[in-house]
């Protein structure tokens, strides 16, 4: 009974969702990951030993900055400031 009604419902499954989460984390990381280059990039131009973006970056985007990378990560959500990330070298 329950899963005809399930299938009416056009649920999911959770294997399928952990699969939709996972690819469009994996977008989402993507494109954070080509802003926060452009954004080292424009910093290291200017002699800055540091870069913002503007948002909260992804936790598997921060892994690899601290990890694979060597960055320093500090993930900033003020209420009056706004949601930011800085990354130092």
């Amino acid at each position: 009974m329950v899963s005809s009604l399930l299938k009416l419902n056009n649920m999911i499954t959770a294997k399928e969702a952990a699969e939709r989460v996972e690819s469009m984390t994996t977008e989402v990381a993507k494109s954070q990951m080509e802003k926060i280059h452009k954004a080292v990039d424009l910093a290291v131009d200017k002699a800055q030993r540091q870069a913002y973006v503007g948002f909260l970056i992804v936790p598997s985007v921060k892994a690899e900055l601290e990890k694979e990378l060597g960055y320093t990560v500090k993930l900033v959500d003020d209420i009056r400031e706004g949601c930011y990330t800085i990354i130092g070298w």
